[in-house]
């Protein structure tokens, strides 16, 4: 569990530091493949939590688009 957290923590000052030093602009709409790995999980993992509603989407020319506050509040959620 340990293991898992430090990986965790790690990824997240890597983001930091992209943001920081690489002056990436924040995304404010994700398509699947890059809220999957925004959330580090697979693909088909998130197109399950869309499908069940646990990730809100909205359709755009017929893609599914994943705005990022949502993926920061199914972070939360499964952080507690």
């Amino acid at each position: 569990m340990i293991e898992t957290e430090t990986k965790e923590i790690l990824s997240r000052l890597e983001k930091i530091e992209n943001l920081l030093f690489k002056k990436e602009t924040v995304k404010e709409w994700y398509n699947i493949k890059e809220a999957a790995e925004y959330l580090n999980i697979s693909v088909s993992t998130c197109r399950r939590l869309v499908d069940r509603g646990l990730i809100k989407k909205s359709l755009g020319i017929g893609k599914i688009q994943i705005p990022r506050d949502s993926l920061i509040n199914y972070k939360k959620l499964t952080l507690n």
